[in-house]
């Protein structure tokens, strides 16, 4: 009976400790809306002076077939080189979206915004209103060259800050992310122009599925080009041995000079061996390229984004709500805090 009575204590005093703070925080209710609408009002204001930004997102997969087994073993029948892949991983398709080479080509291609022509470099430049606060000086607000070798000391800086303002977190402008489990890849942009958005969106796409595919299949590709060289200039000895043969035949006179049998014998055994090489050689040629193209990474997208491209600005309505509501909590736990301090220092 006195145990029951001991654990029934703790839990009254709880329940007026609780009750006691909550009469505190009604009796102070002035507090709570004062903080609320200083906080609701402020996450207003900040959403309505927030620029609107157009969303660009492009989703696609890639079908990686290098260094696939049997097609490896396939080339190097014909010593070719297969390339030695380890397939495509969503880490390095990540890593090359961000690279230099693929953000830089990007950069300075030429698109249409506002129904001005021009780099997407200056058209970001313009957009963004970068000269002025990066305090550019005339001959350094815009990058004139198509490439990098040809730029100025003051282009190429000029470039490699524009990289880092796209790739920076803070502004939002370029997201990429990859699903583990369905590899799916989706780069979002996110500019203040609707155009900018979408053409830089769908350059980055261009730009990355070329390198890539270029960058795997280059070593093989090659290899097929030599024995594609190689079957021309059989091709080339073939036509000029069956030419010399024919002539020797309509030339050869009626008397059967050993000499000349000697010599049509020779281009004859010569055209023999040049057909059969030649056959060969085609043989091989289609095997490899057939086997090559297997091989071949192919990007397909998912969802491509078109106009109009949705708009993103946070509701200043529901940030004055969401405000409000944490604000008014934060007044309530100051004033909790507050007579927890005097119970304290006044026991």
């Amino acid at each position: 009976m006195d145990n029951s009575n001991t654990r029934d204590i703790p839990l009254r005093d709880l329940l007026l400790i609780v009750g006691d703070y909550l009469r505190e925080g009604l009796r102070y209710w002035w507090v709570c809306i004062i903080a609320g609408l200083l906080v609701g009002g402020y996450l207003a204001w900040d959403a309505k002076n927030t620029p609107l930004t157009y969303v660009a997102p492009i989703t696609f997969v890639l079908n990686d077939n290098s260094g696939g087994g049997g097609v490896g073993s396939l080339l190097g029948q014909f010593g070719l080189d297969s390339g030695g892949g380890t397939g495509a991983t969503p880490d390095k398709i990540l890593a090359l979206a961000k690279s230099q080479k693929i953000i830089h080509s990007v950069l300075l291609d030429s698109v249409l915004v506002d129904d001005q022509s021009d780099r997407i470099a200056n058209h970001f430049l313009r957009v963004y209103h970068l000269p002025a606060e990066w305090e550019l000086k005339d001959g350094e607000q815009s990058i004139r060259n198509g490439a990098i070798a040809a730029m100025s000391e003051k282009e190429k800086s000029l470039l490699k800050r524009l990289h880092q303002f796209v790739l920076h977190e803070d502004n939002g402008i370029l997201r990429i992310n990859a699903e583990k489990k369905t590899e799916i890849i989706k780069v979002t942009v996110t500019t203040l122009n609707e155009d900018l958005s979408l053409a830089l969106a769908t350059n980055i796409y261009d730009k990355l599925s070329l390198f890539y595919t270029k960058e795997s299949t280059g070593s093989s590709r090659a290899s097929v080009d030599k024995l594609r060289y190689k079957a021309d200039s059989v091709a080339a000895a073939l036509s000029a041995a069956e030419y010399q043969l024919a002539t020797t035949m309509d030339t050869r006179l009626d008397i059967q000079q050993q000499r000349g049998l000697l010599r049509q014998a020779q281009l004859d055994r010569q055209v023999q061996i040049l057909s059969l090489s030649y056959a060969e050689i085609l043989r091989n040629l289609e095997t490899a390229d057939f086997a090559l193209s297997s091989r071949t990474p192919f990007f397909q997208t998912v969802d491509v984004p078109f106009t109009p491209l949705y708009q993103d600005q946070p509701s200043w309505k529901l940030q004055l709500v969401y405000g409000c509501l944490g604000g008014g909590f934060f007044g309530f736990l100051l004033v909790c805090v507050l007579k927890f301090y005097r119970s304290v220092m006044n026991p």
